[in-house]
């Protein structure tokens, strides 16, 4: 176990944090320690004429005062000595073999016996009992006289043994009382924690925590995969990988609903279990269906399966309601840049696959439109893939997961099908991934069936950019009729280059604020920037190309290429007037 002390547990944006005891150090080192604190014992070793000593199973004296009297200082004095053939190494053996021992050392005859006290699961020792004797027959001692000793001391020892496994146990029960309810004060600061946790892994890692400290028992957690089998996610930091079953079949799992044995070695083999025969399985349910596996192993007690059957619920119930959560904000965060974005096609589309990779924990992800299985795709789009990244055709309503790809194929349109790629990171996808990934490749299919009609559309979308956040920003100068009742010069001003970054954009967009008036209009009109001019006539449209021109050839200027129109009120629409002066400015002879 990698736990020490009281470990502190806190969830993120929690104000509150909680400890959880470790048991362990209660019912092992507290209970012997007891015997500290008993008058009546410390009363027997000062009257008593036999030398007694209790060692804990780290063969340190529990007692530290040492009674006055030869035989108690020559039993201390010889457990200082270590090695072959010594009191500390008879004690060790005492301990591990739970029988009853003797010996001669430093002039006293020793019997050591085992103390036993009855925790969840099968008794142990928890210390051992030394009584010495300094009446020894002298030197001409022999078998007979050493069995003497021996007899006296083990009617003493059998007394003494019996009331100090009582009173320890005694105060065992009452330390399980006091525990057994600070645990279920503990599972309520979980329950709260975990209303909290963002995030399926840190959910699942708090529970596993909480019950190898509370239990003092062995813990790991397996997720499902996207084929179905359990995959070890974590286990304790104490436990060697290597010892840990890594892949575990899913199918008998997923049809248990409840915390569970493996009855027979049969069931055994069927999971792929060879771990501990004492192990506790609770699957955690996740809408409806098994996604995570808890194993937990160890000596426990029979109410134990109750409490791990509750926790696992708890968790069920959380781990449901944050993949619904999940789902939600994905779907509000894609319905957000797909209907309500203003920016271009190719960046509303990258917009989306960036959500859509960060919500399933994906490195990549890719959009690709086919008009036939077999031609190349009529459009590919990616947020941080390569170009050896093009989703392959598959039939619409097809998804094909693994572990480290998602690769869902959707309806976009009269004989259109869109293909969504996900690429994983090392850790692979959960099967609540996948699922995220179909509902959003279901929304970007609606989205791209309205953007592209057929395939003669394709470049006229690319190029349809004056349907953007100017177009919207004009909308306040429109009159009931859909005309702008307000006349004036409205330009559109271009990057001169073919390909251009953004940052050549936003100098496009500085020379355009510097040289219009703060009341004018001005906005994005795709790669470009749009400026209205209210009641300006053609000389001051004029005026200000020039101006736009001679700040172009400044040094350190960025060419330009200039749109530019005049119009009345009242006699056109937005989307005409942008439309004409965004051809005008394509025109070669616009050039800067």
């Amino acid at each position: 176990m990698p736990f020490e002390g009281a470990p502190g547990f806190s969830a993120r944006d929690s104000h509150r944090s909680f400890e959880l005891l470790d048991v362990r150090v209660a019912r092992r080192a507290d209970l012997v320690a007891r015997l500290e604190q008993w008058e009546w014992f410390r009363e027997l070793r000062n009257r008593f004429d036999l030398a007694i000593e209790v060692l804990d199973l780290e063969l340190q004296p529990v007692l530290s005062a040492v009674p006055y009297g030869q035989g108690a200082l020559a039993l201390r004095a010889a457990l200082q000595a270590s090695g072959a053939g010594t009191l500390r190494e008879t004690a060790a053996a005492v301990v591990r073999t739970a029988k009853v021992r003797s010996m001669t050392t430093g002039g006293v005859r020793v019997r050591l016996f085992p103390l036993f006290v009855r925790f969840a699961g099968p008794q142990a020792p928890v210390a051992a009992l030394l009584i010495a004797d300094t009446h020894l027959p002298g030197e001409r001692s022999d078998e007979e006289a050493a069995a003497d000793s021996d007899r006296r001391l083990d009617m003493t020892g059998q007394w003494l043994v019996a009331a100090i496994e009582a009173a320890v146990a005694a105060s065992a029960e009452n330390v399980d009382q006091v525990r057994t309810m600070q645990r279920l004060a503990g599972i309520v600061d979980v329950i709260d924690v975990l209303s909290r946790c963002d995030r399926e892994t840190d959910i699942v890692a708090l529970v596993m925590d909480a019950i190898a400290v509370w239990y003092d028992a062995d813990v790991r957690v397996y997720r499902q995969d996207c084929s179905g089998a359990f995959l070890v996610h974590a286990c304790l930091p104490a436990v060697n990988p290597d010892n840990v079953i890594g892949r575990l079949a899913g199918e008998p799992i997923v049809s248990r609903q409840d915390v569970f044995r493996l009855e027979s070695m049969s069931d055994a083999v069927a999971i792929g279990w060879d771990g501990p025969a004492d192990t506790l399985f609770a699957p955690l349910i996740v809408d409806d269906a098994t996604r995570w596996l808890l194993t937990v192993s160890g000596p426990m007690a029979p109410s134990f399966s109750v409490t791990l059957g509750l926790l696992a619920r708890i968790v069920s119930v959380r781990l449901t309601h944050l993949l619904r959560d999940t789902a939600d904000h994905l779907r509000e965060r894609l319905r957000a840049w797909l209907t309500f974005g203003d920016a271009p096609f190719d960046a509303t589309a990258r917009q989306a696959l960036e959500t859509i990779a960060r919500e399933t924990g994906a490195l990549s992800a890719t959009i690709a439109t086919y008009f036939d299985s077999q031609g190349p795709p009529a459009l590919l789009i990616g947020w941080a893939s390569g170009e050896e990244d093009i989703p392959p055709f598959m039939a619409a309503g097809t998804t094909h997961a693994t572990t480290q790809t998602i690769t869902v194929s959707v309806a976009a349109g009269s004989n259109v099908t869109a293909v969504l790629a996900l690429r994983g990171d090392g850790t692979g996808f959960s099967t609540g991934s996948a699922g995220l990934a179909q509902s959003a490749a279901d929304m970007l299919g609606v989205w791209l069936a309205g953007a592209m009609v057929r395939q003669a559309d394709l470049r006229l979308v690319a190029d349809c950019e004056y349907a953007t956040e100017f177009v919207g920003r004009l909308a306040g100068h429109v009159d009931e009729f859909g005309r702008l009742k307000t006349g004036g010069a409205l330009a559109v001003v271009l990057p001169a280059v073919a390909d251009f970054s953004g940052a050549q954009l936003d100098d496009v967009m500085q020379a355009v604020q510097e040289q219009v008036r703060a009341s004018d209009l001005i906005g994005i009109v795709g790669s470009g920037a749009g400026v209205l001019i209210p009641e300006a006539d053609g000389a001051a449209a004029s005026a200000l190309v020039d101006r736009l021109l001679k700040a172009a050839h400044r040094p350190g200027g960025m060419p330009v290429k200039i749109g530019i129109t005049t119009f009345p009120p009242l006699t056109e629409s937005p989307d005409t007037l942008v439309r004409r002066a965004l051809t005008d400015a394509r025109r070669e002879s616009s050039i800067s």
